[in-house]
């Protein structure tokens, strides 16, 4: 029986690669174990007899009515048993832990497993997975230079070689020997694993052989005949010792006794480690810092021969990966020479249009597809707080003007029109969901509410919804917001400032009624782009991740900046 051995960190028993982490050395972002919400957050709400929350009166507006949450799954049962619907959707937000397993909301299976807002940051909650084959008995047959024949540079003198079949290194005292493939893995956003399969040599005298053979990441991106291979996470196969220890940071942090057969190395996008060995093993305690990687294969050999006694050697290797939702794993970003900016908002459609607020006056940009630079500005209009949708082949741009929140389509800039009063706003963010109503806003008041509103005519008239409490972690001020839908979720970022300092939190819901705090320093401060944070976002989905323009504050001036993080829009929930 395989054995499960997961190593995270500065947790001492095993534990769910799915656990969310810290990632940077800011606070830990929310946990929703780490205690309950204020009663407060949930409005329209009255307490069972039982001490739980009923379900809300108003009537959830789901992100995406095709991916509503699995609320009717068979397998809900502990505290759901019995419920329906809405009811256990705030049974998800409460706090509490009725079924008595220790676990509160998005942190239960049956929570986890049945609601989107609970898949970001999760490492459980992923696309499908797609496998790569790296190494194989039919992609070696006929080869005597296993990499003519593989996706992989070779590296080392003697160069790795094939018999029987496998892999060999041939790494001498000094210097390693192997192969290192060109798939290059985002272990930021990806979940991986590399599944390989140790040959014993032909002999090993009791004195011992100078054989291993192992395989596992690197951030290294070339290695020539005189490299040492420094793996991010490895496992190691070694005939004398009859061990294969796992290897992290290049530091060795557990050995199991060696068993010829398929071996497993999982990595986790919070940067957890997990081990599946042929038959038994045992629990460690370790992480890794996660960022890109490639595959690697390595080893060493005193008598490197393809036409001699079979050293240590792998039959096999795989690269299986599926890509999750991860709120750090932003890619480098760049700087926008457009100039100094109050306010920012951007929609995508055949190109990227984006626009500015430079204070009583909004300018518009247009990035064609396939272009590297924007264009502009065209127009400029009266205004403030600029938010830009697409809805079909229209875009449409929102904004605040005197007292009214006004819309225009953007390609009938000349006078846009008032949809309703605004004089209370501070800010607002508009996103656009599929079915109908097909607009939604979440404007801020100057008192601090959150209120968020719906359209079912393009956004000329507007329903106003409860308001909600969202769980924002402690800060000093409150800036401006994104709104997008995610992976059948709201994604909500607010710009927060603590101290002198500013950064996103990430928030999430299914309904635009019940919010979770998903990551509350999302993005922070970057050197060259945002020194002192990041004061106003703008963000949109593809089917590839989440795209951000956002105004970096250095003390003096906003500026916008562009980033991207490669994340899942089709994640499978737990059981799906």
């Amino acid at each position: 029986m395989k054995a499960l051995m997961c190593a995270v960190a500065l947790v001492a028993a095993c534990t769910d690669l799915g656990d969310p982490t810290r990632v940077d050395d800011g606070p830990p972002f929310f946990d929703a174990s780490a205690g309950a919400p204020d009663a407060s957050l949930y409005l329209d709400m009255s307490l069972g007899a039982d001490g739980s929350v009923a379900a809300p009166s108003v009537e959830p507006l789901y992100a995406d009515p095709s991916r509503p949450p699995n609320l009717g799954s068979g397998a809900l049962d502990g505290e759901f048993a019995g419920r329906e619907g809405a009811e256990i959707l705030a049974g998800c937000f409460d706090g509490s832990d009725a079924d008595g397993d220790a676990l509160v909301d998005c942190a239960d299976p049956e929570c986890h497993s049945a609601l989107r807002s609970c898949c970001a940051g999760r490492a459980d909650c992923c696309a499908a997975p797609g496998e790569a084959t790296l190494v194989s008995a039919p992609l070696l047959a006929g080869c005597a230079d296993p990499a003519s024949c593989l996706s992989a540079a070779a590296f080392g003198a003697p160069a790795p070689y094939v018999v029987d079949d496998a892999v060999a290194a041939a790494g001498d005292g000094e210097y390693d020997s192997g192969l290192l493939f060109t798939e290059e893995v985002d272990l930021r956003a990806d979940r991986a694993e590399l599944a390989g399969t140790f040959a014993a040599p032909a002999t090993c005298p009791a004195g011992g052989c100078f054989e291993s053979i192992a395989f596992g990441f690197s951030r290294q991106d070339a290695l020539d005949d005189r490299s040492h291979v420094e793996p991010l996470l490895a496992l190691v196969y070694t005939p004398a010792r009859a061990e294969v220890s796992l290897q992290v940071e290049g530091e060795v942090v557990a050995r199991w006794p060696a068993e010829v057969g398929l071996w497993t190395l999982q990595a986790a996008p919070t940067g957890a480690v997990g081990v599946e060995s042929p038959t038994v093993s045992h629990p460690v305690v370790a992480s890794f810092e996660a960022g890109d990687a490639h595959p690697v294969l390595w080893g060493h050999n005193a008598n490197p021969s393809a036409s001699g006694s079979p050293g240590a050697r792998l039959t096999g290797l795989a690269l299986r990966r599926a890509r999750c939702d991860m709120p750090r794993a932003w890619r480098p970003g760049h700087a926008l020479p457009l100039g100094s900016a109050r306010s920012v908002a951007v929609a995508v459609a055949t190109g990227v249009h984006l626009a500015l607020g430079r204070g009583t006056d909004i300018e518009l940009f247009e990035r064609v597809a396939g272009a590297d630079e924007f264009t502009g500005p065209g127009e400029s209009v009266p205004g403030h707080e600029p938010a830009l949708v697409v809805l079909g082949e229209e875009l449409l741009l929102f904004a605040l003007r005197g007292d009214d929140l006004v819309r225009a389509p953007v390609s009938e800039l000349i006078a846009p029109a008032p949809v309703m009063p605004a004089a209370t706003w501070s800010t607002f963010a508009v996103a656009a969901r599929a079915g109908e109503p097909a607009l939604v806003l979440m404007a801020r008041t100057q008192l601090g509410d959150h209120v968020p509103y719906s359209s079912g005519d393009r956004g000329t008239t507007w329903t106003a919804r409860p308001a909600v409490d969202l769980p924002l972690p402690p800060h000093d001020e409150e800036g401006r917001m994104a709104l997008l839908v995610h992976d059948g979720a709201y994604v909500l970022y607010v710009a927060l400032r603590r101290g002198t300092r500013w950064h996103l939190a990430q928030l999430a819901s299914d309904d635009l009624v019940l919010w979770r705090l998903v990551d509350e320093r999302a993005l922070g401060a970057d050197e060259d782009l945002a020194p002192m944070g990041v004061r106003a976002p703008a963000a949109w989905s593809t089917p590839e991740g989440v795209g951000l323009i956002g105004l970096g504050w250095d003390g003096a001036e906003l500026r916008p900046f562009e980033r991207f993080r490669p994340a899942t829009d089709a994640a499978l929930l737990p059981g799906e």
